[in-house]
């Protein structure tokens, strides 16, 4: 163990490494049972003075850790055990208490010896060059909003009636199919179409849970009900009036009931009662968007109203706890997550096979996202990687050199829902997304992605570390890890990376278990790692404001704001409404500098 000096050094270090290899509240667990282990269940037996009925009060905490400091790794490693078993005998602890205690000690030692066996390798530059844990706690107690702890009142799919379960898969079928008789829009994605479900069931939860509207009688039409073409203007007054009703009871529900104070949120439930409304009465639309259904005109007016006062809301979250400029997000998240790839922990011990992949992921996730403008992290999670060869090598690679091809049947079927992570015969990589593979597709069509080749320190390349997690790595002659290559073959065994987590897809990230990742747990994955870099809750999307509002601040030109707004999949309209999130007094500033200089100015002249 490398600068491990005593005991409680060794107990820091075996700290250090669960909260790299475990979940924060699985290792929080661990090495809470680890110190009464230790504290209260071991050095007693060595004579630390601890009675049974004594607590672990800071003063005595401090003098049992003092008291650790001056027994020698090797001492604890081999008379652990007998300490404990005298102190058991002498607290008269039962024997069912004793068990837990017992275990939690033995994976120290266990873990304590494997070290001891790797102390006598020579010091090298491949540890992580701080303590990963910086005091910032755990993400979930950083609230950043605060929120009630009410009953859930939603319905779930398997409560469903048959007649609710057909009138929803037909009402999708009517959002989401890329061609539906009548229907004048676009289909929506499936991440829309999956939100405006989770709202529809919500909603439904409403008038079953709150309203007690009997669940057997329940159909979409409940909801808003269909009238026929010929209906009387009176028949669709009493209809639009219906639903009006229903609807503002269900926003006071919202504000005052769940104290829901995101206009954002109403705006979504909205769009979801819009999109049924259109589905209802689509035999009435006529080249005219709906424009003389009084229902959907009631229902756009609202939405409206609420897009103008979106403007002016300040933001529901505490942004204090979550926005970064981009510049310092760069230096304390960016860069440490890459020193975090080591193989060794600050204080020398070497990492697992499956720490030091987590850390080559999270790097990878957030330096792609970062290394060139941010897109969607659903293009990330949905990346494929091609698991086959053409059949002739191409004309144009060098004999030493190697591809990964895009496959054969890339835009066939499903396939191109997915983008494809693929190597050209010059050696670059690409992200190779379709119009169906991302949210703006429709307007900017197929596009080839390079993922640039960013020049980093100590000889690295960011294509090292894409390959190191796709193939596995070498050591180096200093100890580091180095990615795999053809002369690397003589550097010992192949280290797994990406395989050590089995996937069960050919999806480029994989979760521990093997899963493909969702949209919930890669973003989590994301904010945690930026979180224990920096305290800060940024989340994948929050990225794309900073980046736009870093050069919107410093006063981009056009050109370089469109080409911005091409490169992360937006519109140049929603770049500005939307992801536009400055504070008013960057906001200000270019105005209030202009009149101080003309003041000054003006001052000037007339003396």
């Amino acid at each position: 163990m490398k600068n491990v000096t005593n005991s409680f050094e060794m107990l820091l270090a075996y700290r250090d490494d669960l909260f790299l290899n475990k979940s924060e509240k699985e290792a929080n667990d661990i090495f809470n049972q680890t110190n009464t282990a230790v504290f209260r269940y071991t050095i007693p037996g060595w004579g630390f003075p601890l009675s049974k009925e004594q607590r672990l009060v800071k003063e005595t905490k401090e003098a049992a850790q003092l008291f650790l400091t001056q027994i020698p790794v090797q001492v604890f490693v081999d008379g652990a055990k007998i300490a404990q078993e005298k102190t058991f005998s002498l607290f008269k602890t039962n024997k069912n208490n004793q068990y837990p205690y017992i275990c939690v000690l033995q994976k120290l030692l266990d873990w304590s010896k494997e070290q001891l066996l790797d102390s006598h390798q020579p010091p090298s530059n491949d540890c992580i060059p701080f303590k990963l844990q910086k005091g910032y706690g755990r993400v979930g107690n950083n609230l950043v909003v605060i929120r009630p702890n009410l009953t859930n009142y939603t319905v779930y799919q398997e409560q469903l009636t048959p007649l609710l379960q057909e009138n929803i898969a037909e009402f999708i079928k009517f959002r989401s199919a890329k061609h539906y008789p009548q229907r004048k829009a676009r289909a929506v994605t499936q991440s829309t179409s999956k939100t405006e479900y989770g709202n529809l069931l919500r909603l439904l939860g409403w008038f079953v849970n709150i309203r007690g509207v009997d669940i057997e009688t329940l159909s979409l039409e409940y909801l808003v009900p269909r009238l026929p073409v010929s209906a009387t203007k009176e028949e669709i007054m009493e209809m639009t009036y219906y639903v009006e009703s229903w609807l503002c009871d269900f926003i006071i529900f919202m504000e005052n009931e769940r104290q829901v104070r995101s206009l954002g949120s109403i705006q979504s439930y909205l769009a979801m009662i819009l999109a049924l409304s259109k589905y209802h009465y689509l035999s009435w639309n006529d080249d005219d968007n709906y424009a003389q259904v009084p229902i959907i005109r009631m229902i756009r007016s609202r939405m409206n109203q609420i897009s103008k006062d979106l403007k002016n809301q300040e933001s529901v979250a505490d942004m204090s706890k979550k926005w970064m400029n981009l510049p310092d997000f760069m230096e304390n998240c960016l860069e440490p997550l890459r020193l975090c790839c080591r193989r060794r922990l600050f204080c020398g011990s070497e990492r697992s096979l499956s720490s030091v992949s987590w850390s080559l992921e999270g790097y990878l996730i957030v330096g792609n996202l970062c290394y060139m403008p941010p897109r969607r992290q659903r293009e990330l999670r949905d990346l494929r990687l091609a698991t086959s060869c053409p059949v002739k090598r191409p004309a144009n690679l060098p004999p030493s050199g190697w591809i990964h091809p895009l496959p054969a049947e890339r835009l066939q079927g499903n396939n191109v829902l997915n983008g494809y992570l693929h190597r050209t015969a010059d050696g670059r990589w690409f992200r190779d997304m379709t119009p169906e593979s991302y949210k703006t597709g429709y307007i900017y069509g197929h596009q080839e992605l390079e993922i640039p080749n960013i020049s980093l320190p100590e000889g690295y390349c960011f294509y090292d570390y894409l390959e190191m997690w796709l193939y596995g790595y070498c050591y180096g002659a200093d100890g580091s890890i180095r990615p795999v290559k053809e002369e690397s073959s003589s550097q010992g065994r192949i280290m797994e990376s990406r395989s050590v987590f089995n996937p069960t897809h050919d999806f480029v990230f994989a979760q521990k278990n093997g899963k493909k990742f969702g949209a919930a747990n890669l973003g989590k994955f994301f904010t945690n790692w930026c979180h224990a870099m920096t305290g800060f809750r940024v989340t994948p999307h929050l990225l794309r404001d900073m980046f736009t509002t870093h050069f919107l601040d410093e006063g981009a030109s056009d050109d370089l704001i469109h080409s911005l707004a091409y490169a992360m999949g937006h519109s140049i309209d929603t770049l500005r409404k939307i992801y536009d999130r400055r504070r008013p007094a960057q906001k200000r500033r270019p105005i209030e500098k202009a009149v101080q200089d003309l003041v000054q100015q003006s001052l000037h002249l007339g003396s």
